[in-house]
């Protein structure tokens, strides 16, 4: 949530879309599989401004539509053939196309293409990073005291 408030008072009114990805905090019952989905969610990011740089560069060669429309229908065909077949797990895959997707509309609204591309990648992982380790922390301080409280009369039992 503080992450959510700081961007929401930092960022202008037309990178909301950054602070909406925010709200996607990694809230999973270990940290080690938050660290997990945030090194996943930094790889499909990676992944999907590879992507989106592709279809931007195939639009400023040809600035049609149709190619525009073409692109992002073959991006989604790559990206869902990789959900089936892929070494990573089929929602880096997913991600990674809903990225370049948010990447191609955001850069082509605005006049600056490579400004959006570079704060998702610096949100995304830093983002991830930190929520990942707040919640290793917070996993630490709280949950193996009680994990160990509870789990000590069954120790006895046995």
């Amino acid at each position: 949530m503080l992450l959510c408030f700081w961007l929401y008072a930092v960022m202008p009114a037309s990178d909301m879309i950054f602070a909406f990805g925010a709200i996607f905090v990694l809230v999973f019952p270990t940290g080690k599989q938050a660290m997990a989905e945030a090194k996943e969610r930094s790889l499909a990011t990676v992944y999907g401004t590879i992507a989106a740089l592709i279809v931007l560069a195939g639009i400023a060669w040809i600035g049609h539509f149709a190619v525009l429309l073409g692109l992002i229908a073959l991006a989604g065909l790559f990206f869902g053939t990789r959900m089936m077949e892929g070494a990573q797990s089929s929602m880096v895959y997913q991600y990674a196309r809903s990225v370049t997707v948010a990447l191609v509309a955001t850069a082509l609204s605005s006049q600056s293409p490579a400004y959006p591309a570079i704060m998702r990648i610096l949100l995304t992982v830093t983002g991830a990073i930190a929520a990942a380790g707040l919640v290793g922390v917070l996993d630490t301080l709280f949950l193996s005291k009680k994990a160990a409280k509870e789990t000590a009369p069954e120790r006895q039992r046995i």
